[in-house]
């Protein structure tokens, strides 16, 4: 879980295609309207009849998460640089910061009779540029064959997130000879893509999850690299935490029961990144499910005789299965760490199982 691999430079030019000519027939769109005109020359710039320097919007829809971050703050700064002065005594027009994103976001949460004239200036400075941006860089061009091939390149079997449940891609070709998506993965914007419009269509943006984590957990929370692990810029597809059982007392029922602790360093991105995306919360309720049931397993059969056990079902395939298929048939689990992602608890089940000693 957390851990998404970078595409080469031929797959992020296939992403980038798939979004041009929709970009592109929406910023013409706009640049005939007088208030609109100068930003969509700066993102689009005019070469000659139907020729257009595409430069920027590449460069958006398949940068890096740090170089994204900072392209967001280069364009937004450039874009209200050419912005009219409205109704803006405060000295907000040539600047954009993340510190005032936030004071944006706080004023705008107010109602509009509350707003003191210094937030009225401050939302007026945001909003017209970001309805542009959201409606340049359309989210629902997301959809039918496009979502399916973005789902494809994605190619994850669970939610990055939490790893509880299966976001399958599966496709079916309809009248018009398209192969669309029947069922797949909803897309997280990482960056929040109300808060960052520019970024609603980039790659590295956008997180495969399960319709739990994106829509009911997550939301349009404000997620930042410096505190929250991004999952295309994670080293290894072990996060840095680890899943540990434990018996807790229930005020409820006056019982003993199984739940699970996720154990990181304090204060850390991982921490951060468990709190807000309340799994800790979450996997406490799987402790009387999978939980139990592998402690039962583990207590009923010491890690010697499994590990025996092990041995004996390895010789017996002679060789015709691997140590990691013959683990995943044993147990249930992906052992490859670099297989998190395939099927569902493979991280919990692992760090339980290693826990008791049944290790390869």
């Amino acid at each position: 879980m957390w851990h998404l691999k970078e595409k080469n430079n031929k797959e992020l030019d296939d992403y980038a295609d798939l979004f041009l000519n929709g970009i592109k027939k929406r910023i013409n769109t706009k640049r005939s309207d007088p208030t609109y005109k100068e930003w969509c020359d700066y993102l689009l710039p005019v070469i000659s009849n139907d020729v257009y320097d595409e430069t920027i919007i590449k460069e958006i829809l398949v940068a890096k998460p740090a170089l994204l971050f900072k392209l967001n703050d280069i364009h937004l700064n450039n874009l209200l640089r050419k912005q009219q002065c409205i109704n803006n005594p405060h000295g907000y027009l040539f600047t954009y910061s993340e510190r005032q994103l936030r004071h944006h976001l706080k004023a705008r949460a107010k109602k509009v009779k509350n707003r003191t004239s210094r937030e009225v200036s401050l939302v007026e400075r945001y909003e017209r540029l970001f309805a542009f941006l959201l409606a340049v860089f359309d989210y629902n061009l997301v959809k039918g064959n496009i979502a399916y091939e973005i789902a494809k390149m994605k190619d994850v079997n669970t939610c990055t997130y939490c790893n509880r449940q299966y976001t399958f891609t599966i496709g079916r070709e309809n009248s018009g000879g398209k192969t669309v998506s029947k069922t797949k993965p909803q897309f997280d914007h990482w960056f929040a893509h109300m808060q960052y419009p520019l970024l609603s269509l980039s790659f590295y943006n956008l997180i495969p999850s399960c319709g739990v984590c994106n829509s009911s957990v997550k939301g349009s929370s404000h997620y930042s690299l410096k505190t929250h692990v991004h999952p295309y810029l994670t080293t290894s597809a072990d996060p840095a935490f680890k899943f540990t059982p434990a018996l807790v007392y229930d005020d409820k029922t006056n019982d003993v029961r199984w739940s699970v602790l996720m154990k990181c360093k304090p204060h850390s991105k991982e921490y951060r990144t468990i709190q807000d995306l309340s799994l800790d919360v979450i996997y406490d309720r799987h402790g009387e499910l999978e939980v139990k049931d592998i402690m039962d397993f583990a207590h009923k059969n010491n890690a010697t005789y499994l590990r025996e056990l092990f041995n004996k079902l390895c010789l017996d395939f002679d060789g015709a299965y691997s140590q990691a298929e013959v683990y995943r048939m044993l147990f249930g689990v992906e052992y490859d760490i670099d297989k998190t992602l395939n099927r569902p608890f493979s991280k919990l089940k692992r760090d339980i199982l290693e826990g008791e000693g049944i290790k390869i």
